[in-house]
């Protein structure tokens, strides 16, 4: 399926002055791809928050240099922008003034083509694959088991805490930049696929609770972050047919009142880091190209909303970052599907 009928989308907040994390998505005509980053600063790090957005930034342009998508290695890419980074920590300090801890930070991205996902990762987060008929469950089922994270952390305990062992810093190791990439062929016959990328902020495997009942069962817990996506994920796909309805109308009670004109104004402390200047907002963009623009900037709302969500909640204690696709196949499977269903979940 035309990868342009995808939506993509993305946001940020941050309880601190200075938000590490950064993120982009972006579609790419010329190679016929859509891209998802995301980067989270490392907090031991000095000036972490200037490497993330380096990271994600120089990531799309390396894309944007070669002539096919299906040349793509990314081992070289993660290479070249650990390199790229050295370069840039020269530049940015004196000979006499560098630490080694200074640029730090993770990187995950997602490549969208025509008949796969293309993912790479160093260091934590989550990259959740989804497929389109995850809110489709009866009501007894807490979670949809169609719904699973992919990225196995790089990272080890270490004194109570876990320690990254892979991520891109000017000092990293070689061996340190080395990605773990996944390859996954789409759905073209089923419900489809959402791609979902977070910093740890909202997830990763590395700090979710693990623990022993009095009976000596082991528990995992279903972290509160990932149900609230899901039940704002599907809401928005219950609301979209309405947006759909009245596209050229203003859309009343869909929007959370504390995130009224999202799409034009900052939120409370929401930082849209790639929205300082137009030209880079990807919060407020896609790559939906079927002329319906009102379904991108409400895709983007949702995101915002459920960001939001975690803050008001207390669930947010760090950066706070996600990047979204859902899949043209997806879309259509739940202009089809019959929502809601009489006893099934609804996130």
């Amino acid at each position: 399926m035309d990868i342009n009928i995808s939506l993509i989308g993305g946001g940020s907040i941050s309880h601190k002055e200075v938000n590490q994390d950064y993120f982009l998505t972006e579609n790419i005509p010329e190679l016929g791809c859509n891209v998802l980053v995301v980067a989270d600063g490392l907090g031991s790090y000095h000036k972490s928050e200037v490497a993330s957005r380096f990271v994600c930034e120089n990531f799309l342009q390396s894309l944007k240099n070669i002539e096919k998508i299906q040349d793509v290695n990314l081992v070289e890419v993660f290479k070249n922008l650990k390199n790229d980074l050295n370069k840039k920590y020269e530049e940015d300090f004196d000979k006499d003034k560098r630490i080694d801890n200074a640029y730090g930070t993770t990187l995950i991205c997602c490549i969208e083509t025509i008949t796969e996902f293309i993912i790479g990762y160093v260091g934590n987060g989550g990259v959740f694959h989804i497929k389109g008929d995850f809110n489709s469950f009866p009501n007894h089922f807490y979670l949809p088991w169609n719904s699973i994270n992919l990225l196995n952390p790089h990272s080890i305990e270490q004194g109570g805490m876990n320690a990254m062992y892979k991520l891109l810093s000017p000092y990293s190791r070689p061996e340190q930049c080395i990605p773990t990439i996944i390859r996954l062929s789409k759905d073209e016959f089923g419900s489809g696929d959402i791609i979902m990328i977070c910093s740890d902020g909202i997830y990763s495997y590395d700090e979710v609770q693990i623990g022993k009942d009095p009976n000596g069962k082991i528990w995992i817990s279903g972290e509160v972050s990932i149900e609230k996506f899901y039940k704002h994920l599907s809401e928005f796909f219950k609301n979209k047919s309405q947006v759909n309805d009245s596209i050229n109308n203003p859309i009343d009670g869909l929007i959370e009142n504390s995130a009224n004109d999202l799409t034009n104004n900052p939120v409370n402390g929401l930082i849209e880091n790639s929205a300082n200047d137009s030209e880079n907002n990807q919060i407020n963009s896609s790559a939906n190209n079927m002329g319906n623009d009102s379904i991108s900037n409400f895709l983007n709302i949702m995101i915002n909303n459920y960001l939001i969500d975690l803050k008001h909640n207390n669930l947010i204690d760090d950066d706070a970052t996600i990047a979204l696709l859902v899949s043209g196949n997806t879309l259509q499977f739940q202009e089809k599907l019959n929502i809601p269903h009489e006893g099934n979940k609804q996130y």
